[in-house]
């Protein structure tokens, strides 16, 4: 019988991920790095001392998330002021990482986190 590969969790950095099982794909172009996002309101957020951050979506009280690294840094930033241009260049400037790459892989994270309904439909 042959063995099922387990698909990686899509990573913005080695150290990076968006931790609930199979995440649908976000549809193409959904947000540009103009956009200015927000969490959900039903998104209780917590930053631990290792700087992980762990969300519970209330209208799924079932589903918690775990979001470390520089995906935990970008959520924390998402207050719907900011622009995603602006967040990752401060970002990519204080972690040393190529703005290019950091821009598809974030692109990315917010697609999950909308398909998780973590961020505001308002901001989107």
């Amino acid at each position: 019988m042959a063995q099922r590969k387990k698909k990686a969790p899509t990573k913005l950095n080695k150290k990076t991920r968006l931790k609930k099982g199979v995440v649908k794909k976000a549809p193409p172009n959904c947000f540009s790095l103009s956009s200015t996002l927000k969490q959900s309101a039903a998104a209780i957020t917590r930053t631990n001392k290792d700087g992980t951050v762990s969300v519970l979506d209330l209208n799924n009280d079932n589903v918690f998330f775990s979001i470390d690294g520089l995906a935990a840094e970008v959520w924390n930033q998402l207050d719907g002021k900011k622009t995603l241009e602006t967040i990752l260049s401060k970002l990519s400037k204080k972690e040393k990482v190529e703005l290019p790459f950091l821009e598809k892989e974030c692109l990315k994270f917010v697609g999950q986190l909308k398909n998780q309904n973590l961020l505001d439909e308002s901001s989107i």
